[in-house]
């Protein structure tokens, strides 16, 4: 069944719970969301079970900080390739996608696998996926496919997978990480409250990243003016929100603080 549900080549030599996890053809247009939320349950508890007897027996010292070995070995091909045989990889974008129906007693699975696909995929790859599948699932031909618990999963995709991209040595891809940040931020649906204008609280994280990683985004250059206009449009919400109490100064003092030379070059450009 896991063949079926993902036909690329070699792609048995992953588990099947991970095959299924990866796969390419779900019929995403003819399940229901509930459909889709029991299917993934089971792959993620059995997933869950697998990792965490493998960490219990695993004979190691440190478990913790052998836990990434310890996962790409669960998660990885069953047996090596054969000499001159390459394995095929998981499209991130399907294992993002089935991410959003994690279900609350898994939690920590988001963090495990979007490491495991920053180890296995280049990180502007897993970024790249992310960007197309939240873009695509903010069309109207998506509203009935995702329910209010799926869509809340969004900024919680969104914000795990930034900070472990910026935990990497030598990250760059930071305006395509701000991008996506503001993407989640300004389209996610019923991710902003009405009225007010700002944002709910569990898509708080995703502003942290977006202020970490616009840190390293030079707003003035003239190639970033769409993207600033969206920053900008994201600081307008924030400050806004007439419920966010504690913290939200400091938010906004932080946009100030990154936008205080672009915002100004923005506005001479504009007149």
């Amino acid at each position: 069944m896991a063949l079926v549900a993902n036909s690329g080549a070699n792609v048995t030599r992953y588990p099947p719970a991970v095959v299924f996890l990866g796969a390419q053809h779900w019929s995403w247009k003819y399940l229901a969301p509930s459909e889709l939320s029991k299917i993934f349950a089971f792959l993620f508890e059995v997933i869950d079970e697998k990792l965490v007897e493998a960490v219990a027996d695993a004979e190691v010292d440190d478990p913790d900080a052998a836990e990434s070995s310890i996962v790409d070995a669960v998660l990885a091909e069953s047996d090596p390739p054969s000499t001159g045989e390459r394995l095929v990889a998981l499209d991130p974008r399907n294992v993002l996608a089935a991410l959003l129906y994690l279900p609350h007693d898994t939690p920590r699975l988001i963090g495990v696998l979007v490491s495991w696909l920053l180890r296995t995929n280049p990180p502007e790859r897993v970024l790249s996926a992310a960007h197309a599948h939240i873009h695509a699932i903010q069309r109207t031909d998506w509203l009935h496919l995702l329910g209010h618990r799926e869509y809340s999963m969004v900024p919680r995709l969104v914000s795990t997978l930034a900070t472990r991209c910026l935990e990497l040595p030598g990250f760059t891809e930071h305006m395509t990480l701000v991008h996506l940040c503001t993407l989640c931020l300004l389209h996610t649906p019923s991710i902003r409250s009405r009225p007010p204008a700002g944002f709910v609280f569990f898509a708080r994280p995703v502003l942290a990243a977006l202020l970490a990683a616009l840190a390293h985004v030079d707003v003035a250059d003239p190639d970033c003016a769409v993207l600033l206009k969206d920053v900008l449009e994201v600081r307008r919400s924030v400050e806004e929100d007439i419920l966010w109490k504690d913290g939200k100064a400091e938010v906004v003092a932080g946009f100030d603080r990154l936008l205080a030379f672009g915002t100004s070059s923005f506005t001479q450009r504009l007149v």
